[in-house]
């Protein structure tokens, strides 16, 4: 009989795995990507759902990020997860959001697409409340240093014309 290790260990274990700036850039632009926050009161719901995420694929990459949403002000946000499915089907992207919408303690996310349209890397916000589609964003992953600073915007006219035209 297989000894499983306990949630907590797994979460101890891939929480110590050290990557680089670099490499989770490098992820981020050809993988499914979600970020969002988790209120800080509740630890054990994070283990449990982090846990769960890496059993589905011992490969994403857990980090944190800051978020800035591009506005007539932009507005930033600090210390969001940053959650990168690393080698992922969108079999296990759709399990992930399910995963995460299922936890209780995710009010919303960014999803970032894993394919590039137009070098466009798209995203859209989930309102795990709410059923409420969202439009389209545009979001990059910028190193700032070994810092990591994710930006969300509208897609301008522009933007939105040359993904239609790949499309066709």
């Amino acid at each position: 009989m297989e000894n499983k290790k306990s949630p907590i260990l797994i979460y101890r274990e891939k929480k110590n795995e050290m990557h680089t700036p670099e490499e989770i850039k490098a992820a981020f632009e050809d993988s499914f990507v979600i970020c969002f926050n988790i209120e800080s009161d509740v630890a054990r719901g994070k283990i449990s759902l982090f846990t769960s995420i890496w059993e589905l694929n011992p490969s994403v990459l857990i980090t944190e990020t800051d978020l800035c949403v591009m506005r007539t002000e932009p507005v930033a946000v600090r210390d969001q997860f940053l959650l990168v499915n690393k080698n992922g089907s969108k079999e296990i992207s759709n399990k992930i959001v399910k995963l995460i919408e299922e936890s209780g303690i995710v009010q919303s996310a960014y999803c970032f697409l894993s394919e590039k349209k137009a070098g466009i890397k798209g995203c859209y916000r989930v309102m795990f409340d709410s059923k409420k589609a969202s439009p389209l964003y545009k979001g990059n992953l910028i190193l700032d240093g070994s810092n990591l600073l994710l930006t969300v915007r509208h897609m301008n006219k522009a933007d939105r014309e040359a993904v239609k035209s790949q499309k066709e």
